[in-house]
């Protein structure tokens, strides 16, 4: 009985490391700190904005995603908003150029 007690406290222990959450390593902390005129808030607010404007109900979509210099070293926020029902050509992406503010809207 005590080595069952044992065999089950060690592997709580071990699950319990294994889940907790990751709080960065060394290499992460080397990394220099990204730094943006934008936040990422504040891009997404200019993204939902824009899409309002231009008359799209950002009801029918998802919650949209965000992302910095997604696919290029362009200084570019991306904000995607995909349709909550499959439709032909209905996703959207804002770009955004965190050095002038300038956005445009592409649609898929």
């Amino acid at each position: 009985m005590h080595t069952w007690n044992h065999l089950l406290a060690s592997t709580l222990i071990i699950a319990a490391i294994l889940l907790s959450p990751c709080t960065g390593s060394a290499k992460d902390a080397s990394k220099p700190v990204l730094r943006t005129n934008f936040s990422k808030e504040s891009a997404l607010l200019m993204a939902k904005q824009m899409a309002e404007k231009r008359g799209i109900k950002l009801t029918d979509f998802n919650d949209p995603e965000v992302f910095f210099e997604l696919t290029k070293k362009d200084k570019s926020w991306t904000v995607f908003f995909v349709k909550k029902t499959l439709v032909v050509d209905g996703n959207i992406m804002v770009v955004i150029n965190d050095r002038t503010g300038e956005s445009r809207i592409v649609r898929n």
